[in-house]
């Protein structure tokens, strides 16, 4: 059995230990049938496919034997789907996390899927699917808004990315002189060079292997939040300073979402360039700050490379927007 110490320990305020491993990986701890209900279910929520010119999973699954914990203990994604009424180490341990982690939800004894950050490591991203019996348990996962937990999964995982990828090293140069210049930055890893058109107002970042471009672009006022008054101004933009890249409508789409707690719109979709023949999926928030309407654009080109886990990387980059006074 494994010490309560050792799984509580990650649970205090104090998280020093920088989560790691790739950023498309979940670690499974379940204490059902591997071929079971809850583990198709788990399948059917986590691996999602993803469209970025092709289909990728939006994760890969690694069910892990509790026994294990411990090497698993500071990945950057977990998944616990727990039967508490069971007799085994799993289902007498995790009840001290939780205590920890969502007390409100726990004291509840009613089936409960949360995402939590942070519990063991910092920029660690945690799924707990909880309940009293195995059936119970199954009900949960295939009843949840499996929109609403794919969201609020992905929202943890790039806001874990934005708390680990600048470990490996930062470009600190060019934010501070894009903030000197123009009021607004990005925190930007190691490897980006960046341009600038000062009379189009746009800014463009880029790195290589694998390549990621992103765009900013901002006008005076306060535009609208519709596809209709921005769809224009994406386009323009890729064409100008990317040397005619187009998104595709029919395989983008766009929503109202919270950006960095005010309204933005989001587009998620697939760009292409006729003349270079390649493409790739985007990301774009349009948003707006202090009297300005910003676009951020976030662009991947890896052929032959999983492409899911740089999306990541480029959103947790666009996260890092702020103003500077």
């Amino acid at each position: 059995m494994l010490a309560l110490g050792g799984l509580l320990a990650g649970c205090s305020k104090h998280k020093p230990v920088m989560a790691v491993g790739p950023n498309d990986d979940i670690s499974i701890f379940t204490n059902t049938p591997p071929d079971g209900p809850v583990m198709r279910e788990l399948v059917r929520l986590l691996a999602y496919p993803v469209e970025v010119v092709g289909k990728e999973d939006a994760f890969r699954l690694d069910p892990v034997p509790y026994s294990r914990f411990d090497v698993h203990r500071f990945v950057k994604n977990q998944a616990f789907a727990v039967d508490l009424s069971g007799d085994d180490d799993l289902a007498k341990d995790l009840p001290r996390v939780l205590e920890s982690a969502v007390p409100d939800r726990y004291r509840g004894k009613e089936p409960f899927l949360a995402v939590v950050r942070d519990v063991w490591a910092t920029g660690q991203t945690t799924l707990f699917a909880v309940a009293w019996s195995r059936d119970d348990l199954a009900r949960l996962l295939a009843d949840c808004d499996s929109t609403a937990l794919r969201r609020s999964l992905e929202d943890g995982v790039v806001a874990g990315l934005g708390k680990t990828m600048y470990a490996l090293g930062e470009e600190r140069s060019i934010p501070a002189q894009v903030a000197r210049e123009y009021g607004w930055t990005l925190q930007l890893p190691s490897g980006f060079f960046a341009a600038d058109d000062p009379k189009g107002r746009v800014v463009k970042f880029n790195s290589e292997n694998p390549v990621r471009l992103i765009l900013v672009h901002w006008e005076d006022g306060e535009l609208p939040l519709d596809a209709g008054s921005w769809d224009p101004i994406l386009s323009n933009v890729l064409r100008v300073y990317n040397d005619g890249d187009f998104f595709m409508p029919d395989r983008t789409r766009n929503d109202t979402v919270t950006f960095q707690d005010r309204p933005a719109l989001r587009w998620e979709g697939i760009w292409q360039n006729e003349k270079y023949v390649i493409g790739g999926p985007f990301r774009a928030l349009a948003f707006h700050r202090d009297g300005r309407s910003f676009l951020l654009i976030g662009q991947v080109f890896a052929p032959g490379e999983s492409k899911v886990p740089v999306l990541r990387q480029v959103e947790a980059i666009l996260n890092t927007f702020r103003l500077v006074s």
